[in-house]
């Protein structure tokens, strides 16, 4: 006959198996609360950050900082300000998915015309634990012009501290002392500042003082929209450029017109010198262009056309003399018949004919 034998597990067993559960749940409840931890940690962090940024957008607005900030101090201030412009109280006050709270605002100098806003926030116990931060600080950096008291006049915030950046600031100013600046389309600047494209100056009127421009600032005049600069004397005046003109090589010029520009004309020779009186020791025996020298009379030149005219008398006369002036004397067709020695009468005639057909002149 077959007997069933009762079987079961040894207390041993049980407790091996009790232990090895045990274990199990230490690390899956482990497991969980460090999941839980990283997760509230990355809600914490981002809405830290998240409040940040919008606390720096907020206080970019120059007329918004100044409301914040006027009359403060700008070096080692807790608790400056409760809230920005009414928003992110520290009152405890709970912001975001991770019911974050602000404790409180601080200011601290940086450097000359900067200072830091330090935003502290309060550390969740879940992050911090037993030994963790109990607050947790931002940032950021405010460009600040003081006055006479040396408290906060104006400012407004910058990117410092969230992204670089090569330019430097100084209060609301910035500026790059590094190199060379492009705008535009410019990549390689050859100058200090080398701009691709228009640069329109302020308004300004001829005249009137400067102001706070420095000599040497452009602008544009506001009647006659040409550009004007600030003069040492403090007062803005108009651009001098002096005109250049110039005429061809073979003219010259004969005018200078209201506006600056000249009329030119073909270069001729210099017109002979009109006769004068008689320099000592001196005779000025130069006529113009197609004239020639005739006679000279107590230094007095007398110029006559250069070339021989050429005389004539009518048909059936005769020369029958030159006059004192060189010009001919015409006669009858037929001369008067004269004999060689005999006397004559130069007012009758000056030419005649013997009986050999031979001309004679009467002297």
């Amino acid at each position: 006959m077959f007997r069933f034998k009762k079987n079961g597990f040894t207390m041993v067993e049980l407790l091996i198996v009790a232990g090895i559960l045990a274990g199990l749940a230490v690390v899956a409840l482990n497991l969980t609360k460090l999941t839980s931890k990283s997760s509230a940690k990355f809600q914490f962090d981002t809405d830290r950050q998240m409040i940040t940024n919008e606390i720096n957008g907020i206080l970019s607005n120059p007329v918004t900082c100044k409301t914040v900030f006027h009359g403060l101090t700008s070096t080692g201030l807790i608790n400056a300000v409760t809230s920005i412009n009414g928003k992110f109280p520290s009152d405890g006050s709970v912001f975001g998915n991770s019911k974050i709270t602000i404790n409180n605002y601080n200011l601290e100098a940086i450097s000359s015309g900067v200072i830091k806003l330090v935003i502290f926030y309060k550390n969740k116990s879940i992050i911090k634990e037993t030994n963790g931060q109990d607050l947790i600080s931002n940032f950021v950096n405010l460009n600040v012009a003081l006055d006479s008291s040396n408290n906060i006049d104006t400012c407004n915030s910058t990117a410092s501290g969230m992204a670089s950046s090569q330019w430097i600031n100084s209060g609301l100013n910035i500026y790059y002392s590094a190199g060379n600046v492009g705008i535009g389309s410019v990549i390689s600047p050859r100058v200090s500042l080398e701009v691709s494209g228009g640069i329109l100056p302020g308004p300004a009127t001829i005249g009137q003082t400067c102001g706070t421009s420095p000599a040497g600032t452009l602008a544009v005049d506001t009647g006659t929209s040409a550009i004007i600069f600030c003069k040492s004397t403090g007062t803005w005046a108009s651009i001098d450029i002096p005109i250049v003109k110039t005429c061809l090589a073979d003219q010259y010029v004969n005018q200078i017109n209201a506006d600056g520009s000249v009329n030119c004309a073909p270069v001729a020779p210099p017109p002979a010198p009109p006769p004068g009186p008689p320099v000592p020791g001196t005779i000025n025996v130069a006529c113009g262009a197609g004239l020639a020298l005739q006679t000279i009379n107590n230094g007095a030149r007398t110029c006559v056309p250069v070339g021989v005219a050429t005389q004539s008398c009518p048909a059936g006369e005769y020369v029958k003399g030159f006059n004192s002036s060189g010009n001919i004397i015409c006669g009858p067709a037929v001369a008067p018949s004269v004999v060689a020695g005999a006397v004559c009468n130069p007012t009758d005639s000056n030419i005649g004919v013997d009986g050999t057909g031979k001309f004679f002149i009467c002297r």
